[in-house]
């Protein structure tokens, strides 16, 4: 039997409506109402990790259509290197969260340059590309044949995790999808339409009512408390298309100020010796050395960076004594821990405010064996930590893991890092240091008699003789 020839303008416009069937089922996200303004926290958007996305995994085609020029062909991906250094994604996640009513900190065009305004955010928001599926076309002239870019529909799925600037928990997670279309082609279509994707995502995850909750001034629930455990189920919950997932309860974040440190009152000159209170404060912490910096409940409480520390840590006072210590809180980031000891130790004060540029500091080495001069070269932004690290320009050896740091009135400022290059650039003859004032604020702890200030501390102006005599540095 011979079709007749009505039968092949049917099955072609059979066929294409088969191939635009796909493109149509994908429903789009509800909008959902913005949020007062001025009734939520600040939050800053960390970056979209691609790690879960596997090389050479399918993630879509080049279908048949009208107008769409050959190869038909399966899309894999490769390494998302492209995403990673052209996207727009901390822009799109701005632009939406800000629509939504919500304070985004570190975005361009605000009242404050973005790298100083992304400090005030007290939630930080990471995303995780699980899932990726396109449909594309190669759009050419139907008369020319000349190529008119990529058009097509896509849709990814986000895991979101919300986490607490200041401690580094966990506070909220959610996984919401995102659908973007684009029916006149463009060049990079493909990228386009996963940006435009995620921008859907990031306003579900605008509209999910934790993700708000979490954020809301004075609406978080009860606290879980310090160095607590976050747990979140294995299986995320079933994600409906276009919006937020109904896992897990948002998490609430732990209160500032979980843990109350009486430090000792700080001189409010310069000393003679800056570093005799430290020296006095070091103590061994298993392998290393870490410094007593106050008491709690009639306990002293030590500040340490020995890595791969346990929950319960051997600590060495003196020759011939031994304690055991309890880990109550970590600053996973950067590296340091508190720990607590059943005894009264002598501690040092701690300066929570960061140093001025120039000022004159000591690192304390070996326990306080020796010492290395100098002053603050630079306040050195950590991408990876989330703080400004101190480099220091120092006169002598150089400091070991976990060595304080101190000001002219024997203050904790900092503790030493392992070497190694600051944001990608070597930093040749000088020392970094982690802020011990940002790192306590972030696991939770509220330090009395603590010298607040931002700046550094005023010297008297000495006389003659002073100027002459005595075994104090000479004023520089």
């Amino acid at each position: 039997m011979i079709p007749s020839r009505r039968f092949f303008p049917a099955l072609a416009a059979a066929l294409l409506l088969a191939s635009c069937a796909s493109l149509d089922a994908l429903p789009e996200p509800k909008p959902s109402a913005p949020v007062a303004r001025g009734s939520t926290e600040p939050v800053r958007f960390g970056e979209l990790s691609l790690g879960s996305m596997r090389r050479g995994m399918t993630i879509g085609r080049y279908i048949w259509d009208i107008d769409c020029a050959p190869p038909y062909e399966d899309v894999y991906w490769t390494s998302g290197r492209n995403l990673h250094e052209n996207s727009t994604f901390a822009e799109r996640f701005a632009e939406v969260l800000t629509d939504a009513g919500f304070d985004v900190a570190g975005r361009l065009g605000g009242t404050m340059e973005a790298d100083a305004d992304r400090k005030r955010a007290r939630y930080v928001v990471q995303g995780d590309l699980r899932d990726v599926r396109l449909e594309l076309c190669h759009r050419k002239h139907w008369l020319t044949g000349s190529g008119k870019g990529i058009s097509g529909t896509g849709n990814l799925r986000v895991d979101w995790s919300v986490f607490d600037a200041d401690t580094g928990q966990l506070a909220h997670r959610v996984t919401t999808t995102g659908v973007a279309r684009k029916e006149a082609g463009v060049p990079q279509g493909n990228v386009m339409l996963i940006e435009e994707a995620f921008s859907t995502a990031a306003a579900a995850l605008a509209a999910d009512p934790g993700f708000r909750a979490v954020l809301s001034r004075g609406g978080v629930v009860e606290p879980s408390g310090l160095a607590s455990t976050v747990s979140t189920a294995s299986t995320p919950a079933p994600v409906p298309e276009g919006g937020a997932s109904t896992g897990p309860a948002p998490l609430s974040p732990p209160p500032r100020g979980s843990v109350i440190i009486a430090s000792p009152a700080a001189a409010q000159d310069f000393v003679d010796d800056p570093t005799a209170r430290a020296s006095a404060a070091t103590v061994r912490v298993g392998e290393g050395r870490g410094v007593v910096i106050g008491d709690a409940d009639g306990q002293s409480v030590i500040l340490t960076a020995v890595a791969a520390i346990d929950t319960t840590v051997n600590i060495r006072p003196a020759q011939g004594v031994t304690l055991d210590g309890a880990v109550v809180a970590r600053d996973a980031l950067s590296g340091l821990a508190l720990v607590r000891v059943p005894a009264r130790l002598t501690a040092m004060p701690v300066r929570s405010g960061g140093p001025a540029v120039s000022e004159p500091v000591t690192a304390v080495l070996k326990g306080g064996d020796e010492a290395a001069s100098g002053i603050v070269a630079a306040l050195r932004p950590d991408l990876r930590m989330g703080l400004d690290l101190l480099q220091a320009d120092l006169t002598g050896p150089d400091p070991a893991l976990g060595d304080p740091l101190v000001d002219d009135a024997g203050s904790l400022l900092g503790l030493a890092m392992a070497p190694r290059p600051l944001g990608g650039v070597s930093a040749h003859g000088l020392a970094a240091f982690v802020p011990v004032g940002e790192a306590l604020r972030r696991m939770g702890v509220r330090l009395t008699g603590a010298r607040l200030t931002q700046a550094a501390p005023q010297r008297a102006k000495p006389g003659p003789d002073v100027r002459l005599d005595g075994n104090r540095r000479p004023p520089t």
